[in-house]
């Protein structure tokens, strides 16, 4: 692999631990109010928690897909996947659990990919909110510029508004030649040059 390539996966690498970071932080705060919160519905071992963990930290494969494409349109998630840091974020592969294997009342549990930060970088993370420098909000310069607009469209949804063409309506049209006839008919008529009277018609296409 060469040097460059090798830099803009590296890039990509950072920029895909820090959106999802993101995510992740927002959604321990809204679904679960704060860290202790969230560690204890960890510890339950319920099935129920287990499934709400599941629906929580599932993120949509359009977005993993999008945030490790490069430039020229290629796609390197499973080379970003791979190179993640363990002690920041951890993606854990969608599986299936059969139960009662070949029998008539066979049961299958299929849990998706999920993504979770370990509970020491959490505390890290957590003990950061309040601060000048935080990691809950993307303007505070924890996150760069180009994270900042990752995480706006990806995970906010939020979209670069399309300029509209402009186009001359006919009331503007109308606004226009009524103040060009204003100021023809304000204008003393002994200071006006054949060249004057001669553009105010040409603006006027008479």
């Amino acid at each position: 692999m060469n040097k460059m390539k090798e830099l803009n996966i590296n890039e990509i690498v950072r920029d895909f631990t820090q959106v999802i970071t993101f995510k992740i932080l927002l959604t321990i705060k809204n679904h679960y109010g704060s860290l202790e919160s969230f560690k204890i519905a960890c510890k339950s071992g319920s099935n129920k928690e287990l499934a709400r963990f599941n629906k929580n930290f599932h993120i949509d494969s359009k977005i993993l897909q999008a945030l490790t494409r490069t430039s020229d349109g290629k796609r390197h998630l499973d080379e970003v996947l791979a190179r993640l840091n363990k002690k920041e974020l951890v993606y854990k592969h969608k599986f299936d659990w059969k139960y009662n294997r070949g029998k008539p009342n066979e049961k299958k549990f299929s849990k998706p990919s999920t993504f979770y930060i370990p509970f020491e970088r959490l505390e890290q993370l957590f003990a950061l909110e309040d601060m000048e420098l935080t990691p809950f909000n993307t303007k505070s310069g924890y996150y760069t510029e180009h994270q900042h607009r990752l995480i706006d469209k990806h995970i906010f949804g939020f979209k670069k508004k399309e300029r509209r063409p402009y186009t001359k309506s006919e009331k503007f049209k109308k606004s226009v030649e009524d103040r060009k006839i204003k100021r023809l008919a304000t204008k003393d008529p002994d200071k006006l040059s054949d060249d004057d009277i001669n553009q105010i018609v040409n603006d006027l296409d008479i």
